[in-house]
């Protein structure tokens, strides 16, 4: 008897689930009940030739390469496709900016560091960014908890 009740329980559960995966049509789109209002911008309007493009830290040498301008010629002509006759921005840092830090004399390296940045990566970072007429927006972690 147990077994009849949940074989017709499962078999109303499964209909319920049919009737809902076959859907019902949405309900029909209304008018706001009143005008919205956006408040004055703040800042700055972005250029019409912006893009922004983020790469980690260790990315940066991955991306020099054989061109005559030291960076990737692939990677110089697909910024300047994605953005024709504008300057792109470059935001270096993302999560590898918690795991990056410039060695400092006297200072011991802090707990969960992995990568350090050297003179080498500078010029690196420099190369792309000359390549591509970019600015470079470099992210900053605070671990040594030294100013």
């Amino acid at each position: 008897m147990a077994t009849s009740c949940a074989v017709r329980r499962a078999a109303v559960i499964l209909g319920a689930l049919a009737l809902l995966a076959a859907g019902s049509p949405p309900p029909p789109a209304r008018a706001a009940p009143f005008p919205v209002t956006v408040g004055a911008p703040f800042g700055r309007p972005v250029a019409s030739g912006f893009l922004g493009l983020a790469l980690e830290y260790r990315s940066i040498p991955q991306w020099i390469g054989a061109g005559p301008s030291g960076a990737d010629p692939v990677l110089v002509q697909l910024i300047r496709n994605l953005v024709p006759g504008g300057r792109p921005v470059l935001r270096i840092g993302g999560q590898s900016t918690d795991r990056t830090w410039w060695p400092v004399p006297g200072l011991r390296r802090p707990i969960g560091i992995t990568y350090d940045l050297t003179p080498q990566w500078i010029a690196d970072a420099r190369a792309l960014a000359q390549a591509t007429d970019a600015r470079l927006l470099l992210g900053v972690g605070l671990e040594a908890d030294q100013p």
